[in-house]
């Protein structure tokens, strides 16, 4: 018997489950993806991808085992601030960047986007330049990650 049962293993609902996990809720997640060691994409070792269901985005990790890329924003990607306000926001954003460092993200350090020279050749375009701290684990070490979470 489970307490919470999580549909879909993508990378929100890994950090939804350790959260519940650390407060001893039993958790079930199904996906209709495979397990993380045993997703391997035919692409990435040039080969002609025949999958079912595509090794890429669905499993252990969603698409966030593929790259590891982690934006930490509300400019772009969703609304998460409007739900639950500034203050939790930027709350959740910096624990799941302390879970990360925690399984060893630490050894990449964060950057910015923000490019203020380009920002002002935008804004003569009327354009709006989005920015962004990102963490860029890339697909080994997120994938070393998810596989510690599992």
């Amino acid at each position: 018997m489970y307490d919470v049962t999580i549909i879909g293993a993508g990378v929100s609902s890994i950090f939804m489950a350790y959260s519940l996990a650390k407060s001893n809720k039993k958790v079930l997640i199904l996906d209709k993806g495979k397990v993380l060691e045993d997703r391997h994409c035919p692409l990435d070792e040039g080969k002609v991808c025949t999958c079912t269901t595509c090794d890429k985005y669905f499993g252990f990790g969603g698409l966030g085992k593929s790259e590891g890329k982690f934006n930490y924003t509300n400019g772009f990607g969703g609304e998460l601030e409007q739900k639950v306000g500034k203050e939790s926001f930027i709350q959740l954003m910096a624990e799941v960047d302390e879970i990360l460092c925690q399984f060893g993200g630490s050894s990449i350090s964060k950057y910015s986007t923000e490019n203020p020279n380009l920002n002002k050749r935008a804004e003569t375009c009327g354009l709006q330049m989005l920015t962004t701290e990102v963490r860029h684990l890339g697909t080994t070490l997120s994938s070393d990650i998810f596989q510690q979470l599992y």
